[in-house]
Formats: C-alpha cells, structure tokens, sequence
C-alpha cells in the first residue's frame, strides 16, 4: 500500500486481523496445557504413564540393570513419551570438545510446535564404548535428547514406575563401575 492511499474499512479490518500461530494449540486434554486443573493433569498423566508403561515393556524399550532393581527408560523410550504427549526433540548443534578431550557435545531442545519445553546439553568422548566419529557424534545427541526428555516429564516416567535417569547414562556409569572394579581387584 502507498503512502497516503485510502483503504476501506474491509482491507483495513483484514491487515489487523489477528495472524494465525504455527504453535500447537492446547486443549482440554493436554496435559502440557497449564489451564488444566492439577487434579485433572495428574489424572491424564496416570492415563499416559500406564499406556507407556505396556509400550515399553512389550517393545523393550527400558532396561533392568540389576534383576529386581527398578528399570530405566532407553532413548526410543523417552522419544515415545514425547510423541504420545505431541513433543518432538530437536538437535540445535553437535560441535567438537576444546577442552583437549576428543568427542563432541550436543544441545538437544524439546518442543511443543513452536515452545521450547526443555533444553539439555550433554558430551560424549571416544573411549572404550564408542569408537569412531559418527557413534560418538550420535551418543551426544542421544544423551542429550534423553535429558531434555527427562528434565520435561520425569513425573510422567516415575508414575509409569521406572527411573528418572536415561537408561544411556546408566549403562555407561555400569560399566564404568564394572571397569573400577576390575582395576580395584588387588587393593
């Protein structure tokens, strides 16, 4: 439009119309929608966390690391969750570590369409787990994904009755444990 052109009141009406958001519309049984009352989210939650249970059972997406110890949700696991619950993990950069070490470092957000829900960071070295460049490269994104999943909806893991903590770190500090106490033999 030029300046000093008249406009009617129907043009006028339609450049002030209010844009149309690209971001998820919440409704009444989103658990992520903070109008929903407590009672109300947790009853939702309990319904989530009891279909994700069956899903990680019969899909073998959590791990016991101990027999009768409780269980800890793998990556896919978590990924799930935040499917169910309409949330997608989103890598915003894998760079190099400078610190002298070699491996990379991931930040992974949790979003909701256009909300960022959560954001982690998370590294990973080459070591005796991971080898070459593209594991080590993944397993940061992967461990990253998993603690921005856990830091969003941890409650909703520990309802459906697993651990908190992403079954990727614990199998690393299980192992590292293990290699402890091979080295610690003869003290």
């Amino acid at each position: 439009m030029a300046l000093g052109e008249i406009i009617t009141k129907d043009e006028m009406e339609k450049e002030t119309a209010p844009v149309e958001e690209t971001a998820v519309t919440l409704n009444d049984n989103d658990i992520l929608n903070p109008a929903i009352p407590m009672k109300a989210k947790i009853a939702l939650a309990t319904d989530v966390a009891d279909a994700l249970s069956d899903v990680l059972e019969n899909q073998g997406l959590s791990i016991e690391l101990k027999k009768g110890q409780p269980k800890y949700v793998t990556a896919e696991g978590w990924n799930t969750l935040g499917t169910i619950l309409g949330t997608y993990a989103c890598t915003e950069e894998v760079v190099p570590l400078t610190d002298g070490k070699k491996g990379y470092k991931a930040v992974v957000s949790i979003m909701q369409g256009d909300k960022v829900l959560s954001r982690a960071e998370a590294i990973a070295v080459f070591g005796s787990f991971q080898k070459d460049a593209p594991s080590v490269y993944s397993m940061a994104q992967t461990r990253a994904m998993g603690k921005a999943y856990r830091m969003a909806f941890s409650w909703i893991i520990k309802l459906a009755g697993y651990q908190a903590t992403p079954a990727e770190e614990m199998r690393e500090m299980q192992k590292e444990q293990a290699k402890a106490n091979k080295s610690n033999v003869f003290d």
